[in-house]
């Protein structure tokens, strides 16, 4: 990960209660695909195509500074799960802009075009200091085989979208036509937006907190009930 993760971008958030609110016009007509619950109580999604859930942090120095596993309470469930971190900027006069990511990749590419909708459920909840606002979480689908082009960058052929959680549960729904490629992908690599949807390899949740030099942040990110529809 790099400086390139940094920035503003322009994309809809939506934040919803209960089932994520009505369904957009011309939604497909698909079955709803359960990527995980968590009530199993352990790391493996629900559906058996995806591998199981992994988080790590980058652009943080010293020792390792997130781990993740299951978690209790869901939203309104007995499991979730939940990556612990603890994030800071060095003080070396540059920014270095550390972040998390908590996500898991597919056996094979996953045609995800059939489907209208991402749900889940999230929350942020900071450990002992309010984090810097705008509190925002992107949420991204990898599609590294959309083009033959190579970059090391594993997050540029990929497509998001942003929520901003609080420390309570909140259900989110995101029309997959809203996911774009983020600005600063689109500069190295510029991919077909809707062709990623027939291509997805990974889902990412990403929080990357404004933090100035020198400043850190620690918090506990959770996800509970992700699906298509």
């Amino acid at each position: 990960m790099s400086a390139l993760l940094s920035g503003c971008f322009d994309v809809t958030t939506v934040n919803v209660g209960g089932d994520g609110g009505s369904a957009r016009s011309g939604e497909t007509n698909a079955a709803a695909l359960l990527i995980d619950d968590f009530e199993d109580g352990n790391r493996d999604p629900s559906d058996m195509l995806f591998w199981h859930w992994q988080c790590s942090s980058y652009n943080s120095p010293g020792t390792p500074s997130a781990s993740c596993g299951v978690s209790t309470p869901g939203s309104y469930s007995n499991y979730a799960y939940a990556v612990d971190f603890e994030l800071a900027d060095s003080k070396n006069g540059i920014l270095d802009y550390p972040g998390i990511l908590l996500q898991s990749l597919t056996m094979a590419p996953l045609d995800f075009s059939m489907h209208a909708n991402i749900v889940f459920s999230a929350r942020l909840v900071p450990r002992d200091t309010p984090l810097p606002e705008p509190v925002t979480v992107r949420i991204s689908l990898n599609c590294s085989t959309v083009t033959q082009t190579v970059e090391p960058y594993s997050g540029v052929f990929s497509i998001g979208n942003a929520v901003q959680p609080t420390s309570y549960w909140q259900s989110f729904k995101l029309a997959l036509s809203t996911f774009i490629q983020f600005d600063w992908n689109r500069k190295l690599v510029p991919i077909d937006e809707r062709a990623c949807t027939t291509l997805v390899d990974g889902i990412r949740f990403d929080y990357q907190p404004e933090l100035a030099d020198g400043d850190a942040a620690a918090a506990t990110f959770a996800i509970d009930n992700v699906y298509l529809q």
